[in-house]
């Protein structure tokens, strides 16, 4: 899914969830990563979509990476936005 097709409802769950955070927690979210062992398992996971060798459960499990991953972006934009910090880490 492209940043410009997001399906609006997932816009507006990211606008409702930044519009109900205090501060410290819109700062949590602005600032949030991966852990180190979810980001190897994405690449990996990734790597192996892109050679074509993935099996339908790492695809489910891929795609659902995918979906949280720009959920949580999109919460991270509106974080930002609200505590007006550049969009862009």
């Amino acid at each position: 899914m492209s940043a410009i097709s997001r399906p609006p409802l997932l816009e507006a769950l990211a606008d409702s969830v930044a519009a109900c955070l205090d501060k410290a927690s819109l700062e949590a979210i602005a600032h949030l990563e991966l852990d180190p062992v979810a980001r190897e398992r994405l690449d990996e996971l990734a790597d192996k979509a892109n050679e074509g060798q993935i099996t339908p459960e790492e695809r489910s499990e891929y795609q659902s990476f995918i979906r949280v991953t720009e959920f949580l972006g999109l919460a991270q934009l509106r974080a930002r936005a609200r505590l007006g910090l550049p969009l862009a880490s």
